[in-house]
């Protein structure tokens, strides 16, 4: 993840094909932790195995990365045993599963 530590726009970072890219997708961080705080109607959240359903055909995700520490403070759950390091956070989950019904699209914002 790069950009400032309080505030800003960050950009989500990835290899493809070897290569780092940038995710273009791009919101502010306060913006994302809001959105993180009230998921859509669409989203049932499971905190007790870590899992989200999508009902909808059309999935926006707001994706934030961070340390498992930094992790924690934000959302007040636990990571997963295997997460010590980097982790994602969807919704309030740490390094969930996300389950999705055949045919859904999905959209990233980080």
């Amino acid at each position: 993840m790069m950009g400032g530590m309080m505030g800003g726009m960050y950009h989500m970072m990835g290899y493809y094909n070897g290569y780092a890219s940038i995710y273009q997708n791009q919101i502010p961080v306060d913006q994302a932790i809001t959105i993180m705080r009230n998921p859509p109607t669409y989203a049932e959240i499971f905190p007790s195995n870590n899992s989200i359903i999508f009902s909808s055909q059309d999935v926006n995700l707001v994706v934030l990365s961070m340390g498992h520490g930094r992790a924690v403070n934000l959302t007040g759950e636990s990571p997963p045993p295997y997460a010590q390091h980097d982790v994602f956070v969807i919704y309030g989950l740490i390094n969930l599963q996300l389950l999705s019904l055949m045919g859904q699209q999905f959209t990233s914002l980080s």
